[in-house]
């Protein structure tokens, strides 16, 4: 089991420039880091309420809908504020995407300002005020009884990396793992309440992060007694 660096986004009000200095460190040289100040409560209701999203026959109308069928996956993707109006018919989801969404988009704000001041460069700011992160919402369906019970794959989503730098807050059933050394994945679970940032392919390039590297990770399998059940993550990709 990976045990990442856990900071608490609170202290960068108290002590930037320590805050800064410490985060950036663990940042560039661990392959991950822990950030506490996720709403869990807001969270777990976003969770129910995309549940009935994407139970409703009506999904299919909203174009940030997507079914991968491969890694039978239901996916809610790039949810940004301006889009709020568009989901004027599910008005419990809009006001949990809303709550969750500004909650992540303010620990996002952290990180990036933290990165600036550790690599002394503010093209990444910049460009974190010039876009709006995007929120993600993933449910996996229950694994099949023959799956669970004789099959012996094990990855559920393969490895990859993403363009941009995420934050990962607890999934509902664990199943996430990192490359942490050549053909080494280990697992890694967000506490409650904390989300795990996840360096992406552009952090050094076009954002003048240099030193930071892509994070490679994966779905696996959870335990036996776990596959029966769905399991809801949400992400969000903010450089």
């Amino acid at each position: 089991m990976f045990r990442p660096s856990r900071f608490d986004i609170a202290a960068y009000e108290r002590d930037p420039q320590s805050f800064s200095s410490e985060f950036g460190a663990a940042v560039e040289h661990e392959k991950a880091v822990s950030l506490m100040g996720v709403n869990q409560d807001a969270l777990t209701r976003l969770y129910q309420e995309i549940g009935l999203f994407f139970d409703s026959p009506d999904r299919e109308k909203y174009g940030n809908y997507v079914r991968d069928p491969k890694s039978r996956r239901n996916i809610f993707q790039r949810y940004k504020p301006s889009q709020h109006d568009e989901l004027s018919q599910f008005p419990a989801l809009q006001e949990s995407l809303s709550i969750v969404y500004e909650n992540l988009n303010d620990i996002a704000l952290v990180v990036v300002k933290a990165l600036a001041n550790y690599f002394e460069n503010d093209k990444a700011l910049q460009k974190f005020n010039e876009r709006e992160s995007g929120l993600h919402l993933q449910r996996y369906d229950p694994m099949s009884w023959f799956d669970t019970f004789f099959s012996s794959e094990k990855v559920r989503l393969k490895g990859h990396h993403h363009h941009f730098c995420t934050l990962l807050p607890p999934a509902t059933v664990e199943g996430l793992e990192i490359l942490t050394a050549p053909e080494k994945w280990e697992a890694v679970s967000p506490e409650e309440g904390s989300a795990l940032f996840l360096p992406g392919e552009w952090a050094d390039f076009p954002y003048g992060l240099e030193g930071l590297q892509a994070v490679e990770h994966r779905v696996v399998a959870p335990a036996r007694e776990k596959r029966r059940l769905q399991r809801y993550v949400s992400i969000v990709e903010f450089l």
